[in-house]
């Protein structure tokens, strides 16, 4: 099955934010995000923002990103869903409609 890339909305919580391939760099409390590629912008964004980013791996929805970073730091954390949807609208993201499966790899019975 062919993962479709389609558009976050507020109306559909259920999507799954996947981060584009792109250089990151830390100064500070900041980090800049550089997409790979010609297409999207960069962005400067705080760590609570590079963390949701980060956790953008198609596997989980905006929901479940906001939940691990809100018990990682100790604070819950909102917005995240309208974050994501800027992330997507400057190509830092895609938006899946199913998850990204993943699949461990190793030789027959190992555990």
């Amino acid at each position: 099955m062919t993962q479709q890339p389609v558009t976050a909305s507020k109306k559909d919580p259920d999507t799954y934010p996947k981060a584009v391939a792109a250089q990151y760099s830390c100064t500070g409390d900041t980090w800049v995000l550089v997409p790979d590629g010609e297409n999207g912008t960069v962005a400067v964004v705080d760590d609570v923002a590079y963390r949701v980013w980060a956790l953008c791996d198609g596997t989980r929805t905006s929901e479940q990103i906001t939940d691990l970073v809100s018990r990682t730091i100790g604070n819950p954390i909102s917005g995240t869903t309208e974050f994501v949807e800027q992330l997507h609208r400057v190509g830092l993201v895609t938006v899946l409609e199913y998850p990204t499966m993943q699949i461990a790899l190793g030789s027959p019975g190992e555990t």
